[in-house]
């Protein structure tokens, strides 16, 4: 069973997803896409299924089976549900099928959505933090922190400008680290 083949064959819609559909694209970005298909008959049985396409690195490509894709919305799962509200220009390929299936978007939310939704949120927020302490993020804040040293140190700024405009704890961190010296 060639499942890129039955799933491109058989798509029903394909667009951007990630940075690219979030606008926050970058020139180094990964393009990724996603997209569903409704599988022929004989493999949503028991016996032969087909729940979704995952195309071979480096490619950042997946289509789903409509099935799945289902069973996914109904657990209000965010990466799926944003396949419904995802903007009409990224988009790249759709049929009535589609169009059908997103016109009835509203009706496939529930209460749990706020709760997924919330879940996931928190789960980037701790990714990021994770992802902060990589040398690019030390370096903004550095830049930062000598930048406030400086303008301190030319009396510009005072404690009480950083504690309003950074919060106590970097003026915790920049008295323990020795650049608020006059």
């Amino acid at each position: 069973m060639d499942t890129k083949k039955i799933a491109e064959d058989n798509k029903i819609m394909e667009c951007y997803s990630g940075s690219h559909a979030y606008g926050t694209s970058i020139p180094e970005s990964d393009v990724d896409y996603r997209g569903l298909f409704v599988a022929p008959r004989i493999y949503t049985t028991p016996f032969h299924t087909i729940e979704q396409y995952t195309a071979p690195k480096p490619e950042d490509r997946v289509l789903y089976e409509v099935s799945k894709f289902m069973k996914l919305v109904a657990d209000q799962n965010p990466n799926i549900i944003e396949l419904l509200w995802v903007d009409d220009e990224d988009i790249h390929f759709r049929t009535p099928v589609y169009d059908y299936l997103r016109s009835q978007r509203e009706m496939l939310l529930s209460s749990k959505c706020k709760y997924t939704y919330s879940g996931y949120a928190h789960a980037q927020i701790k990714k990021m933090k994770t992802k902060h302490s990589n040398i690019r993020y030390h370096e903004e804040f550095n830049e930062l922190m000598l930048a406030l040293s400086s303008e301190y140190k030319a009396g510009t700024i005072d404690e009480e400008f950083i504690i309003v405009e950074c919060g106590d704890e970097v003026l915790r961190h920049m008295k323990s680290n020795g650049l608020l010296c006059e």
